[in-house]
């Protein structure tokens, strides 16, 4: 599951941090998320105004790489990430799946701002 924090701050949701931008969440943690939000109004209450969405394909379908999206979709995302775990498991994911030039450039581009920051 990747949830995208539109928000300014990191949010804390059933035990998973969720920092601002995008976030790839593992099955517990995506189990743990949406359990808090059926059980949380507040939580409950991001979603509703959109600090907290769950990022789906075009056909609508819940997604777990950026494999299952378009690629100005998968652009976007992949320009929203901070993490170098997620960005380096989605580049691994597309070479093995759909392996589109653009999204591996995109991917490869994004580590290495990020891997220049450290």
């Amino acid at each position: 599951m990747i949830i995208k924090n539109n928000g300014k701050y990191i949010r804390h949701v059933g035990g998973v941090m969720l920092v601002p931008g995008t976030n790839q969440l593992d099955k517990a943690k995506a189990e743990a998320f949406n359990a808090r939000i059926k059980s949380n109004d507040l939580d409950a209450f991001l979603v509703e105004k959109g600090e907290l969405v769950e990022v789906q394909a075009k056909n609508g379908k819940n997604v777990n790489s950026v494999t299952a999206l378009t690629v100005d979709q998968a652009k976007g995302l992949i320009d929203e990430t901070a993490s170098i775990e997620t960005l380096t498991g989605w580049l691994a994911d597309e070479k093995r799946g759909q392996n589109r030039k653009a999204i591996a450039e995109a991917l490869t581009t994004k580590l290495a701002e990020l891997q220049s920051e450290e």
